[in-house]
């Protein structure tokens, strides 16, 4: 079905106003949102009950709900940063387990080994340089070259990734920004030889959820960055999750998939190929995103920051040590004003949300991709979406904040206007945010389902 809203609804033979229909998706769609008429609040949700329903949701591809009477938990405007911090504090309870030194000790003289979905394992070191600032570490996600080597008789038995591994372990002692902190994995399975599917997405958030955790890494400045096959790992992972990153920074790769660049409005990137480079179209495909990303930039002022580099004379081997101060300079947008988003299945599913949108209700076809527009201005939220390919159904979830509460909030989807009213944040949908995201800067006090 295409996502797309009626101005009128048919009920026992009669039309309906869309005032009236609007009304109606008010009572069916929005959570924590105060009544006309309050009815008694219901009793709280405990915190061992909702660090029980956090713990069940680590490391979920697409989290639940939260346990249905915390969404009538209503929380004061003055009391919501403590809140906030509560709730947060109750997730770092539930992660416990996943927090413990032993899977994650910075500097240690062997590899940790990860455990990730589908039976896959991955060795990383963390390096940690100088000391650390009050907010935490700059975190650089690290990824090698190497590839894809089917016929290796195991996971970790090709010596191309293994080298490739170490040498750019090596790079961290040279990389001249610091503080900063460094993860550096090796390749799950060689016979793969991917970064971008699901276990090493997986693995990626996990690093980032711990690393903040813990207070080792500034949840607004992390960035992911890699050398070939790595820098194709962190172009996809880049378009695919970018309201994870700061800024973007694959080194002598290029895609193609031009059409989705404006998946990188609000985060940084930046790319250096060598002229030279011609396998794979490396450098004709560099060309096309230079182009691309100017035209964007130039009819989006401040959108789409990038830097482009095509260097003369270079082949494949490039130099590697000045991407990281350049993406050290940039800070991520964690609740932009404007979002442009392509909903697609990257290889193996699909994203459960992007920025401070979820997608845990919608229902794709394995072949969709759905073309996402949103503006918030105020307490006003624009959104479009506009179905490319395939199927998609269910609802849209749109996570409100940077609001005035007491005041409504007003949401058309294609022009059509679904919610007017005043919300109320709850508790409900504040673990449900940190539950989808595990990111302290998105502990959403309110949402609005926006069926497609």
């Amino acid at each position: 079905m295409r996502p797309t809203m009626h101005s009128y609804a048919t009920r026992g033979g009669s039309r309906v106003s869309h005032s009236a229909l609007a009304l109606s998706l008010l009572t069916l769609t929005l959570v924590g949102c105060r009544q006309a008429t309050p009815s008694p609040e219901p009793s709280a949700v405990g915190d061992e009950t909702l660090v029980s329903y956090l713990r069940q949701q680590i490391d979920v591809a697409s989290p639940q709900d939260a346990p249905r009477a915390s969404y009538q938990d209503y929380v004061r405007s003055s009391d919501y940063e403590a809140q906030r911090e509560h709730l947060w504090s109750l997730w770092r309870r539930a992660n416990e387990g996943r927090l413990g030194e032993s899977d994650w000790a910075l500097n240690a003289p062997r590899a940790l080994v990860w455990e990730l979905p589908g039976g896959e394992r991955m060795q990383l070191h963390l390096f940690a340089k100088g000391t650390k600032p009050e907010g935490g570490y700059p975190f650089f996600i690290n990824l090698h070259g190497g590839g894809r080597y089917p016929n290796e008789p195991g996971p970790w038995t090709s010596e191309i990734n293994e080298q490739e591994w170490y040498t750019l372990m090596s790079f961290t002692d040279s990389y001249p920004n610091r503080p900063a902190l460094y993860f550096v994995p090796r390749m799950a399975d060689d016979r793969k030889g991917r970064w971008h599917y699901a276990p090493q997405r997986a693995a990626f958030r996990r690093a980032y959820q711990v690393a903040v955790l813990r207070g080792d890494a500034d949840p607004d400045r992390v960035y992911l960055t890699g050398i070939s096959e790595g820098g194709y790992g962190a172009f996809r992972l880049g378009l695919y999750m970018p309201d994870y990153f700061a800024a973007v920074g694959p080194l002598a790769a290029a895609i193609e998939h031009l059409e989705l660049a404006e998946n990188l409005r609000n985060v940084a990137l930046r790319f250096d190929v060598g002229a030279r480079d011609y396998e794979y179209d490396r450098s004709l495909n560099a060309k096309d995103w230079r182009d691309k990303l100017d035209e964007l930039a130039k009819a989006n002022p401040g959108d789409f920051v990038h830097e482009s580099n095509i260097l003369p004379d270079r082949g494949h081997t490039i130099p590697y040590l000045t991407m990281t101060p350049w993406l050290a300079q940039h800070k991520r947008r964690t609740y932009p004003k404007r979002i442009t988003y392509t909903y697609y299945n990257i290889d193996d599913g699909f994203s459960d949300g992007v920025y401070y949108l979820g997608f845990g209700k919608v229902k794709p076809s394995r072949d969709a991709r759905l073309h996402l527009d949103v503006q918030h201005e105020g307490n006003t939220f624009e959104v479009k979406t506009k179905l490319l390919k395939g199927t998609a159904e269910g609802s849209l979830t749109l996570y409100i904040d940077e609001v005035d509460f007491t005041k409504p909030v007003v949401v058309r989807h294609n022009g059509r206007e679904v919610f007017s009213g005043i919300l109320k944040p709850s508790k409900g949908v504040m673990a449900e945010a940190i539950a989808r995201f595990g990111d302290p800067k998105r502990v959403f006090p309110a949402k609005v389902e926006i069926p497609l």
